[in-house]
């Protein structure tokens, strides 16, 4: 079967992910990246060419959306509404090995959300409706409050364990869920049926790029092919292209990434400090689509000062205003987390993760950090797909993550031995005395700029990954989220239980 997309950004993982539901292109990928060498690809019917030009072009797609993500207010703001959720949450998760609140639970509904925001009769029902267990005893869910609709703040310092410190932890939880929820989904840029969302600029910035590489590789007809594709088959890609390619017959241009590529990086750097909502990535490319459409542009005129005229027109923030509000943004995270490990010392997130987190969240701040250097020193190195595909050394290094969905991937040695390569595994198997990977991240060499160990990369992402399984209904079926969630409360003879 034809795989059509590798990709797709995790905000979860300090790093780029791949993902295979196809052995085959797998296979492929590790051809391709033992020689480096365009593979010749014009003679493969039209699904396999699509797939293979995919292939080779997707890590060049995935690591901007990696940079773009250290860069832009938008991403710091994200991470660190996943830090609270996550904080909160492992608090949270001690509640459910108290004795006293839940002295014979055997059970997890999940996602907890959901759960909490059943009446009673509803939960009855539910329990009432499961199989019978195993050992034959009843199933007794966790001791959750029933949600009601109010402003629970959080209070400072130790706590109790008790139904009602439950509910402030949870409604901090579901805050925090919500605020990324607004962040991802702007409903101003919604016209009828017709939605344009800030992950499709950042799409945007991440194909320009793709193109780029595949031009490189390629030449012209394997690109037009390429962005002839993402139309015809309506991908996920196919409106933000739609809505570039109007953008550009508004200011009289021929298809031009080069151009939509600066745009799109000016969209993404809006200060949100200074701007509120306007400096949401979608709200800011149509704003800008409008100017341009009456003002034209010369693109014979330097990209800083195209910028400055563009941010003065619209009356919002500049990109070196974003771009240290971000390396602030990030560099607040672990000041805000070891004062909360001071204030509560014997949490169990103080005893068990403060250090792991602490510590990660120092080095993102790090790598935003020279990212910001590296962007204001030269933005056209960054903005340009031509010239930022060839200064990969000048940014952060990630981690590079292969996620084989189901299927697994046979190895020729043991997670011992693979490791003893430079490779993390994850998630392994044997299976008839061979080793079956689900998930391993291995070295990837762009640049010297290494902040965040892949090791450190990968605990972050499984508490990301235990959160997610725990209590949001989106991203819950993830085969990420699922093993992290699954793997968590077996080690602690609790069944999760999915409430639909």
């Amino acid at each position: 079967m034809t795989q059509y997309d590798f990709g797709g950004f995790d905000p979860t993982f300090f790093g780029v992910s791949l993902n295979f539901s196809n052995l085959g292109a797998a296979r492929l990928f590790d051809r391709w990246r033992k020689t480096q060498v365009p593979l010749p690809i014009a003679d493969l019917p039209v699904d396999d060419r699509f797939e293979a030009l995919s292939l080779f072009s997707v890590l060049a797609h995935e690591v901007r959306h990696f940079h773009d993500a250290l860069l832009a207010p938008y991403g710091a703001m994200v991470f660190h509404r996943r830090i609270q959720m996550l904080v909160n949450l492992l608090e949270l998760s001690t509640y459910l090995f108290d004795d006293h609140l839940n002295p014979n639970v055997n059970c997890l509904p999940v996602p907890l959300e959901r759960w909490w925001r059943l009446t009673e009769s509803q939960r009855t029902q539910w329990i009432a409706g499961l199989p019978p267990r195993a050992d034959g005893t009843p199933w007794q869910p966790m001791n959750v409050p029933l949600f009601n609709d109010r402003t629970t703040p959080l209070m400072s310092g130790p706590r109790p364990r008790t139904l009602e410190s439950l509910d402030e932890l949870l409604h901090a939880v579901s805050r925090a869920r919500a605020q990324i929820s607004d962040l991802t989904f702007n409903p101003q840029t919604v016209r009828g049926t017709a939605s344009f969302q800030p992950w499709q600029v950042f799409e945007l910035s991440g194909l320009f790029v793709q193109f780029q590489e595949l031009w490189q590789m390629y030449g012209p007809e394997e690109v037009q092919f390429f962005g002839d594709y993402i139309m015809r088959e309506r991908t996920p890609y196919a409106t933000a292209l739609f809505v570039a390619g109007k953008l550009c017959g508004a200011v009289g241009l021929e298809f031009n990434w080069g151009f939509l590529s600066i745009v799109a990086g000016w969209c993404l750097l809006g200060s949100y400090k200074r701007d509120g909502w306007n400096a949401c990535p979608s709200v800011r490319f149509a704003r800008l689509t409008e100017l341009l459409a009456e003002d034209g542009v010369d693109l014979e005129q330097p990209i800083e000062r195209l910028f400055a005229h563009w941010s003065q027109r619209l009356r919002v923030s500049t990109i070196e205003e974003a771009v240290t509000e971000t390396r602030a943004l990030y560099s607040r995270i672990p000041s805000q987390l070891e004062a909360k490990v001071a204030s509560v010392k014997n949490s169990f997130v103080a005893k068990e993760y403060a250090e792991l987190l602490i510590r990660t969240t120092a080095d993102v701040a790090r790598a935003s950090a020279a990212m910001a250097d590296a962007f204001l020193h030269a933005p056209e190195t960054y903005l340009v797909p031509y010239s930022y595909n060839r200064a990969s050394d000048q940014f952060v290094n990630p981690s590079l993550r292969f996620i084989f969905e189901s299927l697994g991937a046979d190895m020729d040695a043991t997670p011992e031995e693979l490791e003893q390569r430079g490779w993390i595994v994850r998630w392994a198997l044997q299976r008839d005395g061979r080793t079956v990977v689900l998930s391993y991240i291995q070295p990837l060499e762009l640049s010297p700029l290494k902040f965040v160990a892949p090791e450190d990369a990968a605990h972050l992402s499984d508490l990301f990954g235990l959160t997610e399984f725990v209590f949001s209904e989106l991203g819950h079926e993830r085969s990420d989220v699922q093993r992290a969630g699954r793997v968590f409360f077996h080690e602690a003879q609790i069944e999760p239980i999915q409430v639909f």
